[in-house]
């Protein structure tokens, strides 16, 4: 395994809201936690076809701040379980009226399974979603979440690097209420320099399959027409989108991490066009895979060296006695050799 930490993200939908599920390590009995927050500015929408986007009516404006609470668990080395509770905050700025609504949105939990851990890093995720607050068609509030149910599958291939970790992944989603089938992907590359981390990532997803109301697209778009200023980042039909993030981080330390991150949307069909700004504050409990590694190798060298102190007990028998014979006979060289001069001066004296 690398030293680099795997960061990879994990997505629970990543059109309503990122859910950091963070260095996917799977260190036994550790618990990961975090407080995630986005906020998601959009005056326009990516008409439907792609590649272009209009303006909100009469400059419309469309928010939505949600706040995400996510907690890890690490089973065993290849197994976790992960969860997490939203709370949303919208706010549409309409030609007639501006509307607010604030609520929790959405739960949901998932596990994850390593796969490989070899040349590659495979991991397999199965998660699910449940909202608190559903969308009617006559709702007068201003939507806070898509609002249908979701089950979904996802598969990350990392590959660490000398100085870089890349990975991709590639899902997909089912939604109830008649939504479509959804297929999110992304491609990433982060990078450490000691406590900093800085990431990028290119992410969206595509369509599969057709919403119940393709044939009358106007069912939809009256809601959201009528209660979210016109735009279509919650309830639309067939929606896609591609966007763009960055992101950086600093490690306070071996349990506690923040960051903070920049995006927008790059291009779509039938989806709001916008950017947002995150946050996130993350601290771990429990031991990682590195610091279990030093502590049982210093447990190891403390036991070897308890173990040698006990067991030592000095044999006269056994003992090298050799060696002080030979450091005696060292000690008498001197005097041999002080002799052998004086009889050498004598010799010559008599020559």
């Amino acid at each position: 395994m690398s030293k680099f930490p795997v960061f990879i993200l994990i997505i629970l939908p990543m059109w309503s809201t990122i859910a950091w599920g963070g260095p996917l390590q799977f260190d036994i009995n550790r618990i990961d936690l975090s407080i995630h927050t986005d906020y998601f500015e959009t005056h326009a929408n990516h008409d439907v076809g792609g590649n272009t986007f209009s303006r909100l009516n009469d400059d419309q404006l469309f928010t939505n701040w949600t706040t995400q609470f996510f907690g890890r668990w690490s089973l065993s080395e290849k197994w976790a379980l992960f969860g997490h509770l939203n709370v949303a905050h919208s706010r549409s700025v309409g030609k007639l009226a501006t509307r607010t609504s604030s609520a929790f949105s959405e739960g949901g939990l998932g596990v994850d399974f390593m796969v490989s851990s070899g040349f590659f890093i495979v991991t397999t995720q199965l998660f699910g979603a449940f909202p608190f607050r559903s969308v009617a068609l006559d709702t007068d509030e201003v939507i806070i979440s898509e609002g249908a149910k979701q089950i979904g599958a996802k598969l990350y291939v990392a590959k660490p690097l000398k100085s870089f970790l890349s990975w991709g992944s590639l899902g997909i989603v089912s939604r109830s209420d008649g939504r479509s089938t959804l297929i999110p992907w992304e491609l990433a590359l982060s990078s450490k320099f000691h406590y900093w981390m800085i990431e990028g990532r290119i992410y969206g997803y595509e369509n599969l399959g057709d919403d119940q109301y393709t044939e009358i697209p106007s069912t939809r778009t009256s809601v959201t027409d009528r209660v979210n200023a016109g735009s279509l980042h919650f309830f639309s039909i067939n929606p896609k989108s591609v966007a763009w993030e960055a992101m950086s981080g600093y490690r306070w330390t071996p349990t506690f991490e923040t960051l903070l991150g920049y995006g927008s949307t790059i291009t779509g069909s039938s989806s709001a066009s916008g950017f947002h700004v995150l946050g996130l504050v993350r601290f771990s409990l429990g031991e990682s895979q590195t610091q279990r590694i030093r502590r049982l190798r210093s447990e190891k060298l403390d036991r070897r060296s308890r173990k040698n102190v006990d067991e030592f007990e000095y044999d006269e028998e056994k003992s090298d006695v050799e060696l002080f014979e030979i450091e005696e006979e060292n000690k008498e060289t001197p005097k041999k050799f002080e002799r052998f001069l004086r009889e050498s001066e004598q010799e010559l004296e008599g020559l």
